[in-house]
């Protein structure tokens, strides 16, 4: 059995994430397994159970969709209360039996969301939720206005299907809460804002890791001209990421015990870290995802050797958003192998190829990651587990 499972942010009005909604593919499970409908009902069950829900939503709440049979066989109780909010589709109101269920899942001291479907906004008085969520391209505007201006005043809204910042706008100003969508991973439109520049120190670290024989020493005078940066990188190499025995105190201590690899790695990172906006934080973070997550794929097909390639073009792969500058342009900046630089650039190779998988995984585009040519380069055991470890090396690495 194998199955799919992704992560997508929820965000209030300040860019800032509340939640993630938890998404699995259940027809990854091979039903030729079972006899009996119930049996992979109890197959997706055991897999959830599996899970640690509270890792995956990072410090936030983990919205989950549940379906009927969870509902009426109460297995909702697997899920914690405390970080746990339920979606529910609003078809299931207009069925009584559901909706004491439902009624029974809030007595349970659970946070409920009802999904609303267009046909089924008249049936919306039954249950009181915490949140009712619309899509934006898919219900009618009007009915939105409605739905929010006379549902009960403790209600709160989420709008799906965001994906410009106009459209955030104007959920905003039609009395939503919550956002989910693509807007955050847009270009911000500002007219003030000028085009970053990668600073020099860390073009100077990556010229210097860029030679045959690099030196340590150079490196070392190269950051300790930067406080920020010497504190950057003491902080880092001291954290549990490297494991360190001793507290490692100097700059030329910490690099070597980073290595070369890793120091390039981690320049990569602050420039993707420096500066954002907080409307940017996110994007950063999935970037960083991506960029594990490749460099786990590579790994899993026997392309050790290249897999700091895959994790370069993942971390970069927003980075013409993230400064606001054509991708082109950056990348002539940058010391790059001319695999990752052409990735970027859209040419096809076997990193975009990766990088497309990845982009088609975190959108929950199940069938398109099936499809994708990078799964016929070998075998991938275990897909979300590389999913996971690269969602935990990215959160704690943020922190």
């Amino acid at each position: 059995m194998e199955n799919y499972i992704v992560r997508q942010p929820i965000f209030n009005m300040e860019y800032t994430v509340k939640g993630y909604e938890v998404l699995f593919d259940q027809s990854q499970i091979n039903q030729d397994e079972f006899t009996e409908l119930e049996e992979v009902e109890e197959a997706f069950i055991t897999f959830i159970s599996s899970l640690d829900f509270d890792e995956i939503s990072f410090n936030t709440k983990a919205y989950i969709n549940i379906n009927e049979n969870f509902l009426i066989n109460r297995d909702f109780l697997l899920f914690p209360r405390h970080t746990t909010v339920l979606v529910i589709s609003s078809e299931f109101l207009r069925d009584p039996e559901m909706v004491e269920s439902i009624r029974e899942i809030q007595k349970q001291k659970y946070s409920v969301v009802i999904d609303v479907k267009n046909n089924d906004i008249a049936y919306l008085g039954r249950v009181l939720p915490d949140v009712i969520r619309m899509d934006m391209d898919a219900t009618d505007l009007i009915l939105q206005e409605k739905v929010i201006q006379f549902s009960d005043d403790t209600i709160e809204f989420s709008a799906m299907n965001v994906n410009t910042h106009e459209q955030f706008e104007q959920a905003k100003n039609l009395g939503y809460s919550y956002f989910q969508g693509d807007f955050f991973s847009q270009p911000l439109a500002d007219e003030n804002e000028s085009i970053k520049e990668i600073p020099g120190t860390y073009l100077k670290i990556l010229n210097e890791v860029k030679k045959e024989e690099p030196s340590y020493e150079k490196l070392t005078r190269i950051i300790e001209k930067d406080l920020g940066l010497t504190y950057k990188i003491l902080k880092t190499v001291n954290s549990v990421y490297y494991a360190s025995r001793y507290k490692i105190n100097s700059i030329e201590q910490a690099l070597i015990r980073m290595g070369i690899d890793e120091i390039k790695k981690w320049a990569y990172i602050m420039i993707l870290k420096k500066p954002v906006k907080v409307e940017q934080s996110e994007l950063v973070k999935i970037c960083l995802i991506r960029g594990k997550f490749m460099e786990l794929l590579a790994k899993s097909i026997n392309l050790e050797k290249k897999s700091s390639e895959f994790f370069l073009a993942g971390i970069l792969s927003s980075i013409d958003v993230l400064m606001n500058c054509q991708m082109s342009k950056i990348v002539s900046k940058l010391m790059l192998a001319d695999d990752v630089r052409e990735a970027l650039l859209g040419k096809h190779n076997i990193i975009k190829e990766a990088m497309d998988l990845v982009v088609n995984y975190e959108k929950a585009e199940w069938e398109a990651v099936e499809k994708s040519k990078f799964m016929t380069y070998g075998t991938i055991y275990n897909i979300i587990n590389l999913y996971l470890l690269s969602l935990n090396w990215a959160d704690n690495i943020e922190e």
